[in-house]
């Protein structure tokens, strides 16, 4: 048995994992080819392309334990490609038992047809094989986020020591990051693997009517998804599923080059899984060198190159290209080796992760605390400025580093800082747990995501998409929730009530004419409830100055009867209007639901008390002519005075109104 792309087995055990080199052996290659033909003979048998016996015969043959792999390989040379050999070896096996089914082999597919099909069904194997490894690595890291969130390390910046960090966080980090490629394969085994079956260019022509419904049932005996139409020549699913195992060698190539880093001899932090004989050299009997992570750093290296000669073999000719295709038989086993090689790698290194934890407090300490530096800048910002304090700060880490001093001794013999700070807050900052910041959730957020499978992507069926949390709102429950009021949309916006000046004041309309005056309460509406009536000021008449009389003259006058009251004579009405005959009408009392009076209603009144009193016509609701025509207020000086307003009763009517208006003022 040979390994595809590499012939030496000597090498590919060193770049691949056992089961991945298992997935793509020539023996596991030809099966699933013959389990494409066997599949195929079904599904014809099914809807009546062949007899139901013709198809169990072909399937009895579709065991590739009985083809020699060398034969094959040979008679594949002249061809071109391996799919003739095989069907042409599967002929004459079925010829052996049944000469006449063996003309219906192969029947309305083409060689493209059968090793695209076998491709997938190797890629689902690869893909299964590698989410294994994805769960034991991410186990792995959990655990060691979970053990070691609270021990202290370096953070590390363009390879300096910048802030301190619990170890956690970065364990945390590797597992979230293998998570999320677990689950792009996951969506990827679901969407991307499709069958390919058009037969010789894409129209499956030679199956007539039946084509559609041998290839639903293809589909179904393979397991794999039926695209809209065959893909000879559209590559693009292949290449998505070749950038996931791209970007998850990618991600083992950044865990395994930490780790080589951890484990050099000037930091020492962290090593791989110790072993008798792992790591040794030939030479230096000391050294432990970098063996599992050695080799994926070196499978990162070499994944993103097949990565893109799949992408770059996308770009290919009509409806069947030469060329394209024949590139993907070599590169994407090649990709799924070296990938599965990366990650075991990596889940060695999560299972058997060795942490020296005080070494990792004592390179904490190495800079003299100037990894505290930062969280000192911040504290003095508050006091006199961010870029005052961070100048500051830098002086004295320079001067701390040059004199070989502690920085918190150099902080504390500055009078400056000191003063602003004070002893106790800076022996306080000098404590790496205090400056963690939201270290701890983003450990927990990460490890929650890296423990979740299920894809949460919208485009997902209804019947396997997740349920979301909904999120918590401030609402009554459903049981106990109470009707939703009507809502009233206001058709005025209620304004604060003010005294009306001269420019406020509203003419009289003709609603206000045609209104009846009864003398039955009338309940206020809405609107007026919201928008309080503004009603029209009189002016009142020009009255002469009472004279001025003395105490025996008012004695007298006082003490004299009033003349008698002489009939008012009414204005003529017009023809086809009714008045009514009295000369004086009392105002209404208010309403009882209000209890106070509206400054309106006191300028109302207080103009009305100094007025003449005047004999004024009323309206009826029977005459609705007249009062659609314009009205207007008569002037005083146009109708006799009423013969009770003398200039006595005028005084005392003007002296009463003065005194009732300054009280309510």
């Amino acid at each position: 048995m040979t390994d595809t792309l590499m012939t030496s087995q000597l090498m590919t055990p060193l770049y691949a994992s056992a089961a991945m080199r298992a997935i793509m052996s020539d023996g596991a290659r030809l099966q699933r080819m013959l389990d494409f033909e066997s599949a195929l003979a079904r599904a014809e048998g099914a809807v009546g392309v062949i007899s139901a016996t013709g198809a169990a015969v072909i399937g009895e043959a579709c065991n590739a334990e009985h083809y020699d792999i060398a034969a094959l390989v040979d008679a594949s040379a002249p061809s071109g490609n391996i799919a003739i050999a095989v069907v042409n070896a599967l002929t004459q096996a079925v010829a052996a038992r049944d000469p006449k089914t063996a003309s219906f082999v192969h029947w309305g597919a083409t060689s493209q047809d059968v090793i695209d099909t076998a491709l997938m069904l190797e890629l689902r194997a690869a893909i299964d094989a590698l989410v294994l490894d994805l769960d034991l690595a991410i186990k792995g890291f959990t655990t060691l986020a979970g053990r070691h969130r609270r021990t202290l390390a370096v953070a590390r910046t363009l390879m300096q020591h910048a802030l301190p960090m619990p170890f956690g966080l970065k364990l945390a980090g590797y597992a979230a990051a293998l998570g999320r490629s677990r689950e792009r394969l996951l969506r990827l085994r679901r969407e991307a693997l499709a069958l390919q079956f058009g037969g010789a260019a894409g129209t499956l022509a030679s199956l007539g009517d039946h084509g559609m419904g041998v290839a639903e049932r293809l589909a179904a005996l393979l397991d794999l998804q039926l695209p809209d139409a065959p893909w000879h020549t559209h590559r693009d699913r292949l290449a998505e599923v070749a950038a996931c195992f791209g970007i998850l060698a990618g991600t083992c190539g950044k865990i395994a080059r930490d780790v080589i880093l951890m484990m050099q001899t000037e930091v020492g932090e962290a090593f791989e899984p110790g072993a008798p004989g792992r790591g040794g050299s030939s030479t230096l009997p000391h050294k432990r060198n970098p063996v599992g992570t050695s080799a994926a750093l070196s499978a990162a290296t070499v994944a993103p190159n097949l990565v893109a000669t799949l992408l770059a073999a996308q770009v290919q000719e009509h409806e069947r290209a030469p060329g394209g295709w024949h590139t993907d038989w070599m590169t994407v086993p090649a990709l799924a080796l070296v990938t599965s090689g990366a990650l075991g790698a990596v889940v060695e290194t999560a299972e058997g992760l060795e942490i020296d934890v005080e070494r990792l407090r004592a390179n904490l300490d190495m800079t003299g605390g100037q990894i505290m530096a930062e969280a000192v800048s911040f504290a003095l910002a508050d006091k006199m400025g961010r870029a005052e304090a961070h100048a500051l700060v830098q002086e004295l880490s320079r001067q701390a580093a040059q004199e070989k001093r502690p920085l918190k001794d150099v902080l504390l013999s500055n009078l400056r800082v000191k003063w602003q700070l004070g002893g106790a807050a800076i022996e306080k900052l000098f404590m790496p747990l205090t400056y963690q910041g939201s270290a701890q959730t983003f450990i927990d957020r990460l490890v929650v995501s890296a423990q979740m499978r299920a894809p949460r992507r919208p485009e997902l069926r209804a019947e396997i998409r997740p349920q979301r949390r909904p999120e918590p709102r401030l609402q009554f429950p459903s049981e106990v929730r109470p009707d939703p009021a009507p809502e009233i949309q206001p058709q005025t916006r209620p304004i604060e009530p003010r005294l009306p000046t001269a420019t406020q004041l509203p003419s009289i309309t003709d609603a206000d004419i045609a209104a009846p005056m009864v003398e039955q309460r009338i309940e206020p509406t809405v609107e007026q409830r919201i928008k309080p009536r503004i009603e029209p000021r009189i002016e009142p008449s020009v009255v002469e100055p009472p004279p001025v009389l003395s105490a025996a003259e008012a004695e007298a006058e006082t003490a004299a009867p009033l003349p008698a009251e002489p009939p008012a004579e009414p204005p003529a009405p017009a023809a086809d209007l009714k008045v009514s005959t009295a000369d004086h009408i009392e105002p209404q009392p208010a309403p009882s639901r209000r209890t106070t009076r509206t400054p309106q209603a006191l300028s109302w009144r207080s103009c009305r008390a100094s007025a003449p009193k005047q004999t004024m016509p009323r309206l009826t609701t029977t005459n609705r002519e007249f009062a659609d025509r314009p009205f207007s207020i008569p002037k005083a000086n146009t109708r006799k005075p009423c013969p009770l307003s003398t200039p006595r009763t005028a005084a005392r009517s003007t002296i009463r109104s003065k005194a009732r208006q300054t009280r309510r003022c």
